[in-house]
């Protein structure tokens, strides 16, 4: 599983690209959230004894809580990296957002406000603790 999956979030992450550059920023909000998503699935999967990834209405809530508390506890992370990891979820909502909302994010001002920032800072210190 893990091989497959990871290919399809390095897809994900090539499709967040090529939305970005040609302004399609909510297609790019949900692709960037996958790629991410994804890698989170496959180190839970590896990472956390005993989880079990159950199909409900907030599983993506779970299993990123299970992630994070998963990371804080092996990094021991103080409350600035806390905060850092802890912006996945806001990641998540702005995905749902993107995907379900009547609403359009229509400049790379906005994108970066809303989503991008966050992302980049996420996926930063995730590729630091070599997670991602």
């Amino acid at each position: 599983m893990s091989t497959k999956l990871l290919n399809k979030a390095d897809d994900n992450l090539k499709v967040a690209v090529y939305s970005e550059s040609n302004n399609f920023y909510d297609c790019a909000v949900s692709r960037y959230y996958y790629y991410l998503y994804q890698n989170i699935i496959v180190y839970v999967s590896q990472n956390v004894v005993g989880y079990s990834s159950v199909n409900t209405q907030n599983s993506h809530s779970d299993t990123i809580d299970e992630f994070i508390k998963s990371i804080k506890n092996r990094y021991n992370l103080n409350y600035a990296e806390i905060f850092k990891i802890q912006l996945i979820q806001q990641l998540r909502t702005q995905r749902n957002k993107s995907d379900y909302h009547d609403r359009e994010l229509k400049t790379q001002f906005v994108f970066k406000r809303c989503f991008k920032d966050n992302y980049d800072t996420v996926t930063s210190f995730l590729k630091a603790k070599a997670v991602i």
